[in-house]
């Protein structure tokens, strides 16, 4: 350096400018030398906002977005809800085949299920599925006045169906595994569900209550599922 310590060459010091975010109007005095400053004299400046009230239009979405997602170390982004439906979706799955599958097919089923590649392969069989326990499966008659109209058997029968699995502790809602595969995977309104898959021609589950009720619908059979 220039000025070694030992010489005890004392630096001049300067005045401290005042911050860009001062609390009160202030006049800055620019008492200093060596170069040229901008002065930024009888500027106001707006008081910083009090900690934990910064509900600011940047600040609040962006809380929610972090609420919503979270950012792994690799920088790839999650969407956390739908990776918390995803894992629900697999709990309801792994329950309803190990509670109502025959133990020798548990497993296999569930690997498929759980490989997007090969979902389709276990998917493709719910038509003229074979696999079920059957200590706790019950034929389902359909039942609708032959008075009605189509639409109104239609209709009635499904009810009819509704109101079974609501008795036997459904909720409003149900996991689907299903041929069809706009809803297979998906979670629907219970009603809907059984509009969807009811009379179809393919192979559908809907698990309603994790290993303890879920109803079948295939080409040539309905099936209660419960224990």
């Amino acid at each position: 350096v220039l000025h070694p310590a030992r010489l005890r060459i004392e630096l001049l010091k300067f005045f401290l400018g005042h911050g860009g975010n001062g609390a009160i109007v202030i006049e800055q005095d620019c008492p200093r030398a060596g170069c040229p400053l901008v002065e930024g004299e009888n500027v106001r400046h707006e008081s910083a906002p009090a900690f934990g009230n910064q509900s600011n239009t940047r600040d609040e979405p962006g809380a929610r977005r972090a609420r919503a997602k979270c950012q792994s170390y690799l920088g790839m982004t999650y969407d956390v809800s739908a990776m918390e439906s995803s894992a629900v979706r697999a709990e309801y799955e792994a329950a309803t085949i190990r509670a109502f599958v025959v133990r020798e097919r548990q497993e296999r089923i569930l690997y498929l299920l759980g490989n997007p590649k090969r979902r389709k392969k276990i998917i493709d069989e719910l038509g003229h599925f074979r696999w079920f326990d059957q200590r706790f499966a019950t034929a389902v008659k359909w039942k609708a006045d032959p008075a009605l109209s189509l639409w109104g058997r239609h209709t009635q029968g499904i009810g009819n169906i509704s109101r079974l699995l609501r008795s036997k502790g459904a909720r409003d809602t149900c996991w689907v595994i299903s041929q069809m595969k706009s809803i297979d995977g998906t979670e629907m309104e219970l009603d809907s569900a059984l509009e969807a898959v009811v009379g179809k021609d393919c192979g559908s589950i809907l698990c309603c209550v994790a290993g303890k009720l879920a109803y079948f619908d295939g080409e040539d059979e309905s099936l209660l599922l419960s224990r």
